[in-house]
């Protein structure tokens, strides 16, 4: 585990943009437009600690940076953005998922130059395979963001080993297209078409074309020569289908082969690689640092709902030091929930609806320690309302 950076969070904003897509013949690659406008942005703004994340809907895309140079026209931001016909929807404070979001996509695209591309959710040691078979360097990644500020890289190393797809697997498919997978997504789809040359209905016009919209797009460098076998490609969800040059479609997913040497100096190569030159996050450099995750709470969030509970849980969290410790938390709290119920039908709603006093067991963090002592509160507030309920029947029954 790293420490890369500490911020200040109440000095920083983020602000969600719009791309123009109805601008020239963007609208018939708005992926391939998005990606190149998060990349160029990096390139012209990342020296002020500015990054910038991709989102789902093609022509949003959302950056976070300090209040003194987001707003601050001697860098030229509002020039640029006019330039590429990009308008500010909306300007928040920072909240950690969205920085960590950010984050991601910068130390990817910061890393190109040094050849580590994205795989999947991770990132392979380049350069680039040509060949049926070969062995990388496979790191996962996890990036965290406290409330506190403080910003921590989880690196996992592993070797794995890709598989090009060949021709002659394709043999006999006739009926049922074979699956595969795509990078730099590993998006897994169906091959319905192969060609040895780019054919005449593509958007590109030939494989140098090709080379640099996956340039632009994925940072990938591509190999010079042209690929013997193109691949038409069709995913879930999608009418079209996408062309793709033989040694990006895979036939299975990376498999991973027993460690060697390699990984052992795959993060001293990594950490290298970041620090090959200075970066900043919001105006603060980058600088790694080892720290013991042991120490380190990684449930400290900032503003709204956990959003980043996906991958990182697993990495630091605390754990119980026995099963059964997990099993008392989860019956307490159903204990809990059930007394509400029963306070909330006595009082008829009053307190609230019954979905804002349920407590929900997998959200539950807590101590089994601390858990007993909510239970044993709301057992007396629960004896208190009853008592309560029982003077007031005694004196209707006086005055009748």
């Amino acid at each position: 585990m790293y420490k890369i950076t500490s911020l200040n969070l109440e000095l920083c904003r983020i602000l969600h943009l719009e791309i123009n897509l109805e601008i020239g013949d963007r609208s018939v690659s708005p992926y391939g437009i998005q990606q190149k406008i998060c990349r160029c942005f990096l390139s012209s703004f990342s020296r002020y600690g500015i990054l910038v994340a991709p989102q789902r809907i093609l022509n949003k895309i959302m950056i976070v940076g300090r209040c003194d140079c987001l707003f601050n026209e001697s860098i030229g931001l509002n020039d640029w953005l006019s330039r590429e016909f990009l308008t500010v929807k909306s300007i928040n404070r920072v909240d950690c998922s969205s920085l960590e979001e950010c984050i991601r996509f910068s130390l990817v695209v910061w890393l190109e130059p040094q050849q580590y591309y994205r795989c999947g959710s991770a990132l392979i040691k380049g350069p680039f395979p040509e060949v049926v078979s070969s062995d990388f360097t496979w790191i996962a990644f996890a990036v965290h963001c406290t409330s506190l500020g403080e910003v921590f890289l989880r690196l996992l190393p592993e070797t794995v080993r890709l598989f090009s797809l060949k021709t002659w697997q394709l043999q006999n498919r006739s009926e049922v297209p074979r699956w595969v997978f795509c990078l730099p997504r590993l998006g897994r789809g169906q091959v319905v078409a192969q060609y040895s040359r780019i054919p005449r209905n593509s958007a590109f016009c030939n494989y140098a074309e090709m080379r640099a919209y996956w340039k632009n797009c994925h940072g990938y460098d591509l190999p010079t020569e042209e690929p013997q076998t193109y691949y038409d490609v069709i995913f879930k969800g999608f009418k079209n289908s996408f062309l793709y040059p033989d040694f990006c479609v895979l036939s299975s997913e990376p498999m991973g082969i027993r460690e060697d040497v390699s990984t052992h100096v795959a993060l001293d190569e990594f950490s290298q690689a970041l620090a090959s030159q200075k970066r900043f996050i919001c105006m603060e450099e980058v600088k790694l640092s080892l720290v013991d995750c042991n120490f380190i709470d990684m449930r400290r969030r900032i503003f709204g709902p956990v959003v980043f509970e996906k991958k990182i849980s697993h990495l630091a969290y605390p754990r119980h030091s026995k099963a059964a410790s997990c099993a008392e938390v989860m019956q307490t709290t159903r204990e809990s929930n059930d007394i509400l119920r029963d306070m909330m039908r006595e009082t008829k709603g009053s307190a609230g609806s019954n979905s804002t006093m349920d407590f929900n067991a997998n959200e539950c963090t807590s101590t089994c320690s601390s858990h007993h002592n909510m239970l044993s509160n709301v057992a007396k507030l629960s004896v208190e309302q009853k008592s309560k309920s029982i003077r007031n029947r005694k004196r209707l029954i006086e005055v009748d």
